[in-house]
This record gives structure tokens, sequence and C-alpha cells, in this order.
């Protein structure tokens, strides 16, 4: 029940999370139980872990898949949204709860190792919103009354007249892939079999189905697939279960399993949630109908991509261009970009956008890189020996490993506007300041950035022009603390006062 704090480090430093290649590959080619018997195979003997242990059990997972970015120490309850304190756990019924989204009495397997701890579908919830759900089937109410937490709507309903329970609208898709995924997962071979149908059944039914399934096809498409439920998946499946929820991978699935395409075969399709995107692949002549998916055979051999200028916000299907060697999306609103199956790339141009962090790690090809006017606070170029062109003006850098091995093959060079941007490490400090112009007054290059106090001291006549705390916020001067001065030829030097300024 309780994960060792190096052990918790080492998962939420863990970076490497994507669908592992040919994961599907089995499943190809395949029609409705024929496509479903081979997903089965492909996600069932999973790593189980038990519901409560003084190991690790389910407490412990749900505090990594379902915690907040923002703070790590808080969970987020499914039905309410709510953020609470997540070691408190169940704390006496004033903690949260493990809402099984598959109700443990459909089927009535309870909380037995598999369907009962699957923690693909199962999430944190308050405690008297779990009791409201109970096991009630999923649909759109009617006679609708507001779920609440603390006093105030969560914009979840129960029905009056029907034994029902309605999501909030940004739950309504995860739960309807998590259904998907239980009724894929256990067949008669795990001791329960799992089925879907449109049936409303009473809170004393423990069949082994679920509903309504209708209702659930519509949220699938409607409530798109979240950052946040891909990366859930992907830390089930990296750390802890091994087997994934081929849904979060390819929604389309439900379709061709549970819906009208039952009778059609399943090619390898690629998500593409954003719709401008997909109406220029579509104009490109890459897909047919804007129904966030695409054949990945039509754009697996794509070298080259121009989608500037579209309004998308949302490059999810990039990473199924594996062959891509050049990607121009400027003037976009992207915050977020994949880039990791893109292995091919050597031009990329993301001027314009809204992107904060940007790993290229994994594109070591790259000669080009132009990403100016985004909100950038770092870059690791440490593994980009072969760039010869870089332009990242007009963000807010502060820190720039530019260490490749390779700085002499640079011709262009180019961080213009970052003003938090001190020191950029480069393989050879000297060169890069006779070589590289382009940067600004407060910019200095050095071979190591590690720290602030790390930068070359000079002594040389300049002017002051502003000062920074060794944690590189400006600050004024304060007696008796080490301090770092910036002069206006772009140097900097390490002070300690001893006495108030003069």
């Amino acid at each position: 029940m309780r994960f060792s704090l190096v052990f918790l480090i080492l998962i939420l430093a863990k970076v490497v999370f994507a669908q592992p290649v040919g994961y599907y590959d089995n499943a190809r080619n395949k029609t409705g139980n024929d496509l479903k018997d081979a997903l089965h195979e492909i996600i069932k003997g999973h790593v189980e872990f038990p519901y409560t242990s003084s190991s690790t059990d389910v407490w412990d997972i749900l505090k990594l898949t379902d915690r907040d970015p923002s703070d790590t120490t808080l969970v987020e309850l499914i039905y309410s949204g709510a953020l609470v304190n997540g070691a408190q756990e169940y704390n006496s019924g004033s903690g949260w709860t493990r809402e099984h989204v598959w109700a443990k009495s459909r089927g009535n397997f309870g909380t037995s190792a598999g369907p009962g701890t699957d923690v693909h579908a199962i999430r944190p919830c308050y405690n008297s919103i779990n009791s409201s759900r109970n096991n009630r089937a999923f649909n759109n109410c009617s006679s609708c009354n507001n779920v609440q937490y603390l006093g105030s709507n969560t914009g979840s309903f129960t029905d009056s007249n029907v034994w029902t329970f309605e999501p909030r609208d940004e739950m309504k898709g995860d739960v309807a892939r998590m259904i998907f995924y239980m009724a894929t997962r256990y067949e008669q071979e795990d001791g329960v079999d799992l089925e879907l149908d449109d049936t409303i059944r009473s809170n004393i039914d423990q069949s082994p189905f679920h509903s309504v399934l209708t209702t659930l096809l519509i949220w699938n498409k409607l409530d798109k697939v979240s950052a946040k439920e891909k990366r859930r998946n992907n830390i089930i499946y990296d750390e802890f279960q091994k087997n994934r929820n081929p849904y979060i991978d390819h929604p389309e699935l439900a379709d061709y399993i549970f819906g009208n395409l039952k009778s059609v075969k399943w090619m390898a399709q690629t998500y593409v949630p954003d719709d401008n995107f997909e109406n220029e692949l579509i104009k490109q002549g890459y897909d047919a109908v804007l129904d966030d998916s695409v054949t990945t055979a039509n754009i697996n051999t794509v070298i080259n991509l121009d989608v500037n200028s579209l309004n998308i916000s949302d490059l999810t299907g990039i990473e199924d261009f594996t062959t891509l060697t050049r990607l121009d999306c400027e003037q976009n609103k992207l915050v977020t970009l994949d880039l990791s199956q893109n292995t091919a790339l050597n031009y990329l141009d993301i001027d314009a956008n809204a992107l904060t962090a940007l790993d290229l790690s994994s594109n070591i090809a790259l000669t080009f890189f132009e990403g100016a006017d985004n909100q950038l606070t770092s870059l690791d170029l440490s593994l980009n020996a072969a760039l010869t062109e870089f332009y990242c003006e007009n963000n807010q850098l502060t820190s720039l490993d530019f260490r490749n091995g390779s700085n002499t093959l640079v011709v262009d060079f180019s961080t213009i506007g970052n003003p938090n941007l001190t020191c950029i490490n480069v393989d050879d400090a000297a060169y890069s300041k006779a070589n590289w112009t382009n940067i600004d007054a407060q910019t200095s290059f050095n071979e190591d950035c590690s720290s602030v106090v790390g930068i070359k001291q000079y002594t040389s006549s300049k002017t002051l022009i502003k000062t920074f705390n060794i944690m590189g916020r400006e600050t004024t001067f304060k007696p008796n603390t080490l301090l770092i001065n910036v002069y206006d030829d772009g140097s900097a030097e390490k002070v300690f006062t001893k006495h108030a300024k003069e």
C-alpha cells in the first residue's frame, strides 16, 4: 500500500510513453467477433495486483494513474473532477474510494484478482458519489437528479425513474472506453464473461451485463480521447499491468466490434481527434471521411507534410507518419507535440504555436529547427548532432543545452527574444561567442550551465543591468547573500555581499 520515495520518483520521471509498435498487428483485417477475440488475446494475461496489500496495490496505482499533473500529491475523482489528497486513501470514509466503473456486482466478481482489481476500469471517487452511482447502467438521464460534491453540482446525474447514471461530460467517453475494455478483456475463460447490451437491469441483478450500449457508442464519439486518458493507459502498460486499453489507442474499434461496422474489416487506423487536422488530410488525399480516424497505411509512407495556418490544436496522429522527414505546422494552436515516433524527421517548423515543452531526443536526424514565437521554457539538443540551423526566437527559454558534439556544423543560430535565458550550454564557449551572435544581451555561452554560479566571471568594463539570486530570480541587493550580476556585454559574475549597499 506504500511506495518507496525512490520508486515513486523513478515512475514520475519516466517519459517513454508510447503505444508499442505492432501491438495490434494480430487484430488487423478481422471483423466483428473475430476482431474482438483477437483483441482479447492481445490484452489478456496481464500482470495482476491485489486490491489491498502492504505491497503495491490498487490504491498505489491509482495515485499515479489519476494524479494531478500540477500537484502529484492529489488525485482526480472521476464523477466530480474534484482533487483530493491521494495519500489519505479511504481515511474512515472521509477520503476517497475505488470506483469499479464496470460495477463489480454486474457479474458478481467483487474485488477478486482480475476483473475486480483491473485498474483500466477502476478510478478514484468520492465515497457518497460512489454510493449514488451504485451499479446503475450508464445512460443520459430524462428525470435528472444532480449529483453533488460537498454541496456543489458535479455535472453528473442519477435518474429518478430508471436505474441509470449519467457521468459529467468530460468523463462520458472515458466511461464508454473502460466499459468496452472490460467486455473485451473478460471472457468465459477468465471466470466471468462480460457482455454489453441496451437493457437497463435492476440493482439486484448480478448477471454479467452492462448497458446502455447504444449510449456508450455515442459517448465514445462525442467525448474524444484526452491526454489524461492516454497518459493513464501508458502508465498502466509501462509500469504495472503490461496491457493496454485498445479503445483508447483506437476509439474507432468500438464501432467495428459493438456498432454498425461489425461486418467491415478493421484496417489499422490512426486516431486523429482534431477535425481541422483531419480535414486537411482529407484535402491532401490521405483520408475520405471525417470520423476521427485515418487508415494508417495511407499515412505511414508520407515524407513531407504541410499543415500550416489551419487552426489545429492537436496533432495526435502524427506519430504514425513514421517516414516523415519534413513537418511544417507553424501558425496553429498546438500546446503539445509528440514527435517520439518520427525518427526520420530532419526538418521541423513549429513557429507561432503555444508549445511550452518539446522533446526532440528521438529526432537525431534533425538538421533544421524553427521554433520561434512559442512559449518553450527549455530545450535539450544534446542528442541532435546533425543540427545545422536553429532558430528559437521569442520564447521563454531558461535552459538550452546545445552540447551535442557538433556545434561547429551550425551555420545559423538565433535565440533573440528570450529574456530569461542567461546561459546556453555549448561545446566550446569561445567558438559559439565568436560565431553565434543572434543572442540577447543577458545571454552568454558556457560549457557548463548546471548552476547560475557556474557562469564565467568577467572583469572587463561593463554596466550592471540585472541582478539574480541563486534560484535565477531577479532581485535587488541583499547583504550576506550570493548574487549573480548580469552586465550589458552579456557577461555575468557571482558576488557574495558582505554589507549593505552604499
